[in-house]
Formats: structure tokens, C-alpha cells, sequence
């Protein structure tokens, strides 16, 4: 096994040899190691994301992404966004109220205390979608109370939203409806 990266990236390579006897070759390895390079991209939204946002909001600060999904965290309460970006072509074999079912039904089965709260067809600002959100009994869990998602197509993508809220109450809604109200398509 091989870790490479620094305080930022991490990377991890599981090695095995094809060679008659099992036997690795050590020096191939660090030969082939040291031809790997890390980049760091500035501005991965602007160059993976399918979306971006009407006006600047400082509250939302981008966190990370991997792959086609971003993060975001907002600054005042640590509520946290993760947005999917599903291609187009899902909506051939999911409805929307199916892809939200999804998402549910991994949740439900990996936390066992979570409770649906409201499911229904919505529209938040320019967008009409799928909205499922879950929660927890009061006192049940002290770091998440609602789960708020939102599944919806935009021109290039399907976006699935899973907001993650400490508190659930309407400052809480509020909050998430406003991130997504402030998306719009990327032209």
C-alpha cells in the first residue's frame, strides 16, 4: 500500500504484483511514484459546476468538491449544502420524486432514528422539483436536525440537494430555500 499527498490531498494505491512469485519491485514503484504530480485547481466551481449564483453570497462558503458533487457551508450556523450534479439522461429512467426517494431511502437505512417530515412536488424560486425533508425527535441527535433535500433538473444537469441543518426550525428552511433560490444555469 502507498499514501502520498501533503496537509491538503491524499491519495491511496493498493499494489500488487503480476509477476510470477507475488515478488514487487520496489524501485519500480518509486520510479513510477515519482512521476505522479497533485495540481490543486483554483476554481473548481467555475469549471465542473453546471450552475452558479445569481449574486455573491458571502454566508455560503464553498468547501470542497469531488468528482460531481460540491460542498458548501454556511458561515453563521455550519448548516452545510451537498449538491450532486446528476447528467440530464437520469430523467430517462428516474422521475424526480424517485431520484428523492433514493436519497431517503440511504439515509433512512443508515441512521435509524431519522423520521420523514414532508414530501411533496415544490418549487423554490426558479426551480420546481421534489422535496423530502427528515428529521430527528427533539433532543435526538445534537449536531443535525433536519435533512432538507431537493431534487430538480436545471438546463445541463439533474441537481440533488442534501442541506443539512443543526436546527430544524423555519430560519433553517428559510436559509437552504435562499441557496437555492440564488442558483441559476451556467450559460
Amino acid at each position: 500500500q502507498v499514501f502520498l499527498g501533503d496537509d491538503q490531498f491524499c491519495a491511496f494505491a493498493n499494489v500488487a504484483s503480476v509477476e510470477e512469485g507475488g515478488q514487487i519491485n520496489q524501485e519500480k514503484i518509486n520510479a513510477y511514484c515519482a512521476t505522479l504530480e497533485y495540481q490543486e485547481e483554483e476554481k473548481p466551481l467555475e469549471k465542473h459546476a453546471n450552475f452558479e449564483f445569481i449574486e455573491v453570497d458571502s454566508t455560503w462558503k464553498f468547501q470542497s468538491f469531488i468528482s460531481n458533487m460540491f460542498a458548501f457551508e454556511h458561515t453563521g450556523s455550519k448548516d452545510a449544502v451537498l449538491a450532486l450534479q446528476l447528467p440530464l439522461e437520469t430523467l430517462q429512467y428516474n422521475t424526480l420524486q424517485q431520484l428523492a426517494e433514493q436519497f431517503k431511502n440511504k439515509l433512512l437505512a443508515s441512521i435509524p432514528d431519522l423520521k420523514v417530515l414532508e414530501e411533496k412536488e415544490k418549487s423554490i424560486g426558479n426551480f420546481s422539483g421534489y422535496h423530502i425533508s427528515l428529521g430527528f425527535e427533539e433532543g435526538k441527535n445534537e449536531h443535525m436536525n433536519l435533512i432538507y433535500i431537493f431534487i430538480f433538473p436545471m438546463e445541463r444537469s439533474v441537481m440533488g440537494l442534501q442541506c443539512m441543518g443543526k436546527e430544524n426550525n423555519e430560519e433553517t428552511i428559510k436559509r437552504f430555500d435562499a441557496f437555492i433560490t440564488n442558483l441559476k444555469n451556467k450559460n
